[in-house]
């Protein structure tokens, strides 16, 4: 049990959601539909419906969006917008009657709303954070940044929840102090009923590598590291697939270099059928930036497909640097390959060895999978959020 939470966030809440929608997603269906309302900013968020909980939408105006060849001067237009904006669902909000908010932000109007709502009904909030975006050059506004505001938030907030270790640690670097209840919270991951067998059934034939979710610059130099890898080990005889199960539009964002690695397009498959999708290949791929722009998202994003490729019970490849909290984490249960050197040498020769050792990497799919069941089950992990909330009421 919670205490009645209104949730306000600008992630996507849908079925098809991924990265940090899913993962909210994923922790909001363990809690009572009564004890949950979440108001959300999103551009592509479906109409007001429930989802396990009662989930309302506050789009921006589209004619909002002319505002962006302003923005060297203005700095973001959804920041600006949400000072001036009626609270969303003001009377919804009041019957629901919350004790504590919730802000999950990952943009700078959401940062602004949410401290806007947390003013307006003086409640308790705790903030929850999973990626570490508020440095980001593009989230300034006329007289104000999210670097600022977020620590003023943070500093405020009654207790913090955050997808890794790092970055916990980089909130408390940022609002010079730390509430009394925090914790680290990952994407928790449905339990099947029966062990899947494939922990227990080695592939044949030609060696197949999957990457599931999206593809942004936090991802792409590292999976491009891999298909090019792919490609030239088939060229030298070694049978090696990479297929991308994403949408249309990061497949079509660099479609013509996907085709000429031979990489194929798996499509977006539904979250309900993903985990048995995974568990036809042999390396289930989690893909961190070694670029350098991209350091500061590498070192505290724990990505959401770490927890699930876990559950699918085939041996993870961690491409990216040794510094990358999904590499950290992978490392410190021992339950995963890595390459985290980016050179095209070192990149082959992990593909060669995990090729040859099919039946030694069951062993870590095998690890991954009792530590999913263990530590990530929803039940588990939305006990430990719940501790965090719990406290920052009892604590008023």
């Amino acid at each position: 049990m919670i205490p009645r939470t209104l949730v306000i966030t600008d992630v996507d809440l849908r079925d098809d959601s991924r990265g940090a929608g899913r993962t909210l997603l994923n922790l909001l269906h363990q809690f009572p539909a009564s004890r949950v309302l979440a108001i959300t900013t999103a551009d592509l968020q479906e109409p007001d419906r429930e989802m396990g909980f009662t989930l309302l939408d506050a789009p921006y105006p589209r004619w909002l969006h002319k505002l962006e060849r302003l923005r060297p001067v203005l700095g973001d237009p959804h920041a600006l917008w949400q000072y001036v904006v009626t609270v969303p669902h003001a009377a919804r909000i009041r019957t629901f009657a919350p004790e504590l908010i919730l802000l999950v932000p990952s943009g700078s109007g959401a940062l602004v709303l949410g401290m806007r709502v947390a003013r307006t009904l003086k409640l308790p909030f705790v903030c929850y954070v999973m990626d570490d975006w508020f440095d980001s050059p593009s989230a300034h506004w006329l007289g104000d940044n999210a670097a600022a505001a977020g620590a003023r938030l943070l500093r405020g907030a009654s207790g913090w929840l955050a997808v890794s270790d790092a970055l916990l640690e980089s909130m408390a670097m940022r609002a010079g102090t730390r509430p009394a209840h925090s914790a680290v919270v990952h994407n928790p991951v449905p339990v099947p009923t029966q062990r899947p067998a494939a922990l227990d059934a080695i592939r044949a034939g030609p060696f197949s590598i999957a990457y599931a979710g999206s593809l942004f610059p936090m991802h792409l130099d590292a999976v491009m590291a891999v298909a090019e890898s792919a490609s030239r080990l088939r060229a030298s005889g070694t049978p090696v697939r990479l297929t991308l199960y994403t949408d249309h539009k990061f497949w079509g964002n660099n479609a013509t270099t996907w085709a000429a690695l031979g990489v194929e397009n798996g499509g977006l498959v539904p979250y309900a059928h993903l985990h048995e999708r995974l568990r036809e290949h042999d390396l289930l791929l989690v893909a961190s930036s070694f670029r350098a722009d991209q350091a500061q998202i590498s070192r505290a994003s724990l990505q959401t497909k770490v927890t699930d490729y876990m559950l699918a019970g085939r041996p993870i490849l961690a491409c990216g640097p040794a510094y990358a909290a999904s590499n950290q984490f992978l490392r410190q249960h021992d339950c995963a390959l890595f390459a985290e050197d980016p050179a095209p040498e070192a990149i082959d020769a992990v593909l060669r060895a995990a090729t040859a050792n099919r039946v030694a990497n069951a062993e870590l799919a095998r690890r991954a999978f009792e530590i999913a069941v263990r530590d990530h089950s929803g039940p588990a992990v939305a006990e430990r959020m719940a501790q965090v909330l719990r406290a920052a009421v009892t604590a008023r």
